[in-house]
């Protein structure tokens, strides 16, 4: 289950990432600009799936999103795919 919503502008590009709890809990008013991380991080398709568990283990993180080169959304890496790797 991911608990993590990826943020996209108009253009598709990812802006950010906002915890579910955070957006579920936060007043119906409050903007989700307020709410959302701006410091993303994310890889590319051609990044190497070591490199990414890596950096999923040094994070934390229970989903990495994949982008392009124009920083478009095309995939997320779940925690299930990196403990695949590491198997």
């Amino acid at each position: 289950m991911i608990e993590t919503i990826f943020v996209l502008n108009k253009r598709k590009e990812l802006i950010g990432t906002a915890d579910l709890r955070d957006i579920l809990l936060a007043p119906d008013e409050e903007k989700l600009q307020s709410i959302m991380d701006y410091n993303v991080i994310a890889v590319h398709p051609e990044v190497d799936q070591e490199e990414v568990s890596l950096l999923v283990s040094k994070y934390d993180l229970k989903a990495i999103p994949v982008v392009n080169r124009k920083n478009s959304l095309i995939g997320i890496i779940t925690i299930d795919d990196i403990i695949d790797v590491i198997v």
